[in-house]
């Protein structure tokens, strides 16, 4: 908020106090119409955050493109990775996790050290 801005706010809580009584429905008015006018903003932000996306499901040949390991490294270890899960259909790998995984700089070793509870 610039100090212009609260300046004006300021002059608003000094009317308050000071308006004759017969202006002041018509000033609460303008101060709901503000009001009004921010919460919707607000909102307008939330729910254009809270839009739903399917979680995308990546198959072995994309996470292994975007992992830099062959398909058969990850067969062998999806069992030790927390962004891996096993459908009737086939091992899927969500592409959130791995995005979250590489972003926070795990090893694939890491991963699976961790996810067995030990190391060698």
């Amino acid at each position: 908020m610039t100090q212009s801005e609260r300046m004006d706010l300021e002059q608003a809580l000094a009317a308050a106090a000071t308006i004759p009584l017969p202006e002041l429905p018509s000033f609460l008015g303008h101060l709901r119409e503000i009001e009004a006018t921010a919460l919707a903003r607000l909102h307008a932000i939330q729910d254009s955050r809270a839009t739903f996306e399917p979680e995308q499901l990546l198959d072995v040949t994309e996470a292994a493109k975007r992992l830099s390991v062959s398909k058969d490294y990850l067969y062998r270890n999806w069992k030790k990775l927390p962004f891996a899960q096993k459908y009737e259909w086939g091992v899927r790998f969500r592409a959130e996790g791995i995005d979250q995984f590489i972003h926070n700089g795990t090893t694939l070793y890491t991963a699976a050290q961790n996810k067995r509870g030990g190391s060698r």
